[in-house]
Formats: C-alpha cells, structure tokens, sequence
C-alpha cells in the first residue's frame, strides 16, 4: 500500500464530524441556490453540507458547478458511476489515507482511529477521532460504502467498517481516477511499479482488472506497455 506524507495535508475534520448523506445530495441538487434556506438541516449540518458540496466535486475551485454536478442533476442520485467518480475524488486527508493504507478486510472504528494515530502522529486523538467519524458517516450514508464496496458499516458498537472492494469499475471512473494520478504527479507517463494511489487502491479492485480495461476499451487518451502507463 502507499505511505502517503501525512504531515502536508490539512482539513482532518471539515465537516463539521458529519458524512455526506445520500439525502442530503437531494437537499442540495434540489434547490442549488438556495437549499441553506429553504431546508430543514440544522446550522451544523449545513455548515458540514457546504463544506461536502466542495470536498465531493460539486463545484471547483472557482464556485462554477462541475462535469459531476451536472451528472448528478441529469442521471439522479441512482446513478453508479456519479459516486464512482465523486469517490475518485477523495478531496480530504481522511479519505485519501484510507484509500491508500486500509486494504481489504474488517475494521472497527476503535482500530481505524488506531491505525490513523500512528499513520498521522501530529493530529491530537479528538482529531483523528472526529476524522474517522466524518468518513464513516459517509460511507454509511452513501453508496460509496455499501453499493461501491468501500466500507459497508455495521449497526454493532464499536462499529465495523467492511471494505470489500468494486471488482468492476466503470472504465470512465478509471480513467478519471488516472487523470487526477497524472495531474497530481504532473507528469504524462507513471512506471507501474511506482508507489502511487493507483485506481486499483482507489477502488480495491484487481490492478489486473484495471489493466484489463484499458485494453478492451482502446481510448485513445491513455496507453500503457510493460512498464509505464501514458496519458494524452
């Protein structure tokens, strides 16, 4: 698994120690002007909505709604591959470690908040605390957890988070989460055996899998040989 550099990242705990909601997503693509005053979510909650309408996608950095926002308003909250992509987002440090450091298997919280001590030992124990609570409000909350494979959670105490993986990404989910890998790293060609957030750790899926697709698909933006995978 990749050991991201913890230390450089900031906005542990942004959401207000809430996860993202499938309602809350009707909430907001309801009404997106004006869903802060026309809801019935407490000043917290929307305080944590705003902040999740940035985290998820919805509108870049400028304000100006997204490829995903308008995905989410044609398709519904139904619709696959929007949170397959919204998850490929993975905008906060909590979301990012998990991806890169907790692979398949059962975790109680108790041990994620462990796990995250030791991986981040410069955030106080309340902060990773309300870390963890945020991610796993969302994965219970959404069909990121469940319905993508990416922690079903238990209704047992503590709870246990289930990461079972998506064995069969949609090939656009793949290719954006390639996309942001060549951006992040700001480069057009990644040798395979680099330590990276490859797909196949975004999703937990097969990197044979992932593999597989490129070659079957055949889109133009993206190649791949033995040892290096290019983006056009």
């Amino acid at each position: 698994m990749v050991a991201p550099k913890l230390s450089q990242h900031t906005g542990w705990k942004k959401h207000e120690t809430f996860g993202l909601r499938k309602e809350w997503v009707h909430v907001y693509l309801s009404s997106p002007r004006s869903w802060s005053e026309s809801s019935d979510l407490g000043n917290r909650q929307v305080q944590s909505l705003q902040a999740w309408i940035r985290t998820s996608g919805f509108i870049d950095a400028h304000g100006h709604e997204t490829d995903l926002y308008r995905m989410f308003q044609e398709k519904g909250t139904e619709y696959r591959l929007a949170w397959e992509i919204l998850w490929v987002n993975f905008n906060w440090p909590t979301a990012r470690w998990y991806i890169s450091s907790v692979d398949k298997g059962m975790w109680t919280t108790t041990e994620l908040v462990n796990m995250l001590c030791k991986a981040a030992p410069q955030l106080a124990k309340r902060t990773v605390q309300d870390a963890i609570l945020e991610l796993v409000g969302f994965l219970q909350h959404t069909p990121v957890g469940s319905e993508l494979g990416q922690g079903e959670v238990s209704s047992s105490r503590p709870r246990e988070i289930k990461r079972g993986g998506l064995p069969d990404p949609s090939w656009e989910a793949i290719y954006q989460a390639f996309s942001r890998l060549f951006e992040e790293e700001g480069r057009k060609q990644l040798g395979l055996n680099e330590n990276l957030l490859w797909p196949w750790l975004v999703f937990s899926c097969s990197r044979d899998q992932v593999m597989k697709e490129i070659l079957i698909t055949e889109d133009e933006r993206i190649a791949l040989d033995d040892k290096n995978i290019y983006v056009s």
